[in-house]
């Protein structure tokens, strides 16, 4: 708790060094100001937003927000699964008025409605979620009212079933979990209590197994990891000494299982988005700057064939706890987060990844 709240204090806006960019533009705002949240691309091509008491639903084609309500319990810090099926698996998280969530729900998109779903046998926020290839889910890390949780679960959705899935050999929080080209699962970095993680873990879904790999070069959390077409990973950003986040990245190999330094980001960046954009390169936005207060305006791209970041425009807002989702038509929507302010946002951005017309009749 003591990091979360170091995190959220009240934030100020960063100088921008960087000019404005065409590729970047206003939409609709959400009827409700969010952070800590989730958002989850459906099978539609709409979006679904879910935190505290309901979710809200995004159509690109009419640039629209319909409410989707009918959330049992209110939750932020939780996760969401889209399922093969097209529903969502929202689970775990904290209300402010139970305290840390083992429950789970599921959204229907079909009719706008949510059903309850069986309870993971860990509560557990600031956790992570995965989609495996047999289509069930695998739940990882993160903490609850006892600590900090190692237990790994999965969910069946056929059988709406929640199963032990091994223990990390390290429990952490703020970690990431990225589900990798041969279907395995790895989880780097993450916090325990004051100790920056260098160790990734790797989970096996046809074996069960969890097996440590090469350590990063640096300890961190609060960073983003992210799978790319090569079948490498990007690890940037994250907070690596307290109270520095970080420009560096690093890469993992899967050929040769070894973690290598990647070029650096022009901004220290922590508890940032970063989407994979149908060119191959990846677009990071937001975030906390270095001394853990100042919000990113700026984005950047990465180019993994250069190994090169490169400048992706400004936001018209900087935020903090956003969410990133890239949509049907390849545009990237970046949404609500903790603004300048230190206050949680209702707006939305839309990254043009092509520079091309992304909506007709919504923008000047």
């Amino acid at each position: 708790m003591i990091l979360f709240l170091a995190a959220t204090a009240i934030v100020c806006a960063m100088e921008p060094a960087f000019p404005a960019s065409s590729n970047w533009h206003p939409v609709a705002s959400m009827q409700v100001q969010r952070s800590h949240h989730t958002a989850t691309l459906l099978l539609s091509g709409k979006v679904l937003v879910v935190s505290h008491y309901e979710g809200e639903v995004y159509d690109p084609s009419s640039n629209t927000w319909a409410v989707a309500s009918g959330l049992s319990v209110p939750r932020f810090d939780h996760t969401a699964t889209r399922l093969a099926s097209g529903k969502v698996l929202i689970a775990g998280g904290y209300a402010t008025t139970v305290g840390f969530l083992k429950s789970a729900v599921i959204f229907d998109p079909a009719d706008n409605s949510w059903s309850d779903a069986a309870d993971m046998s860990n509560a557990r926020t600031d956790f992570s979620s995965v989609l495996l290839p047999s289509g069930k889910v695998l739940v990882v890390g993160g903490r609850n009212g006892a600590g900090y949780v190692a237990e790994a679960e999965i969910y069946d959705p056929a059988l709406d079933t929640w199963s032990p899935a091994g223990s990390l050999a390290h429990e952490r929080v703020y970690a990431t979990a990225t589900l990798t080209g041969t279907g395995q699962v790895m989880v780097t970095g993450g916090a325990h209590f004051t100790i920056h993680l260098a160790s990734t873990e790797l989970y096996d879904p046809s074996s069960g197994l969890w097996t440590e790999v090469g350590d990063l070069h640096t300890g961190r959390y609060w960073q983003t990891a992210t799978l790319m077409p090569s079948g490498s990973i990007l690890v940037s950003g994250g907070q690596i000494d307290t109270p520095e986040y970080s420009t560096s990245t690093e890469i993992f190999d899967a050929g040769t299982g070894t973690w290598s330094p990647g070029s650096s980001m022009a901004y220290g960046r922590g508890i940032h988005a970063a989407s994979v954009l149908d060119n191959g390169k990846v677009l990071v936005s937001g975030g906390y700057s270095w001394n853990g207060q100042d919000v990113v305006a700026a984005t950047e791209l990465y180019d993994e064939v250069r190994n090169e970041w490169s400048h992706a425009g400004m936001l018209a807002a900087g935020r903090v706890f956003h969410t990133s989702t890239v949509l049907d038509s390849g545009d990237v929507l970046v949404v609500g987060g903790i603004g300048p302010s230190g206050s949680p946002l209702e707006t939305a951005e839309l990254y043009d990844w092509d520079g091309e017309a992304i909506f007709s009749g919504g923008f000047d």
